[in-house]
């Protein structure tokens, strides 16, 4: 009788790792969908007249991307747990995919919560109430997010796997940049690390997730 004929084994390669990619490609568009949508929102800073003018004359587009942003949280959790996975399969310590996916769910949590206090903002009927949503939607989704991303970016630059050494050390300054950013409330200039956080924190996880889909296992179970 003829020995049953073996399976080849699947390539280790992109094809394999889709989730990676499609998690990052959709947290990447529904943030530049969410950035678009709320262009025109009033930066810290505005007069109390300001943010109560557009809290009660952009309300359908406040909504929109509070949804837009409670859509990138969960492709942020669904990228977190694909990046814990590969990091594991790739031989990561059990420390920095920890880091990887607690800061990933933090991250997603802050964002949740910016985007639950622009919703409950949008059409505030007094200025206390349009001011303080603003303010606590600003914190969660501004020092609260890049300080949790911080720690996703921290787990997955540590975690001794075949990354890049430009993503790595990219990867170490972003984190760097997220953790001290955290104190911008307390002390102004530091705010000018949020974009920077947030959006190089964006192209980097980008980056790092298509290199982890590429990355090869030391060995085939």
């Amino acid at each position: 009788m003829a020995a049953p004929a073996q399976r080849e084994p699947r390539p280790d390669g992109v094809a394999r790792h889709s989730s990676l990619i499609v998690a990052a490609t959709g947290h990447v568009a529904l943030t530049i969908g969410y950035v678009i949508a709320n262009r025109s929102t009033p930066q810290p800073g505005a007069t109390d007249t300001q943010v109560l003018h557009y809290a009660q004359s952009h309300g359908g587009t406040m909504t929109l991307g509070a949804l837009l942003l409670i859509a990138s949280a969960v492709a942020l959790v669904l990228l977190a747990a694909a990046m814990h996975q590969r990091l594991r399969a790739l031989g990561a310590t059990t420390y920095s995919r920890a880091l990887t996916l607690t800061g990933g769910l933090m991250a997603a949590g802050a964002l949740t919560g910016s985007a639950l206090y622009i919703w409950r903002g949008a059409g505030a009927a007094t200025t206390d109430e349009a001011v303080a949503f603003a303010e606590w939607s600003f914190i969660f989704g501004g020092p609260a997010f890049a300080a949790t991303l911080a720690v996703l970016i921290l787990g997955t630059s540590t975690a001794s796997v075949r990354l890049p050494r430009a993503i790595n050390v990219t990867g170490l300054l972003l984190a760097a940049a997220g953790l001290v950013s955290i104190l911008s409330p307390a002390i102004t200039p530091l705010s000018y690390l949020l974009p920077i956080v947030r959006f190089g924190g964006l192209i980097w996880l980008g980056f790092a997730a298509t290199q982890l889909a590429r990355s090869r296992t030391s060995s085939k179970v």
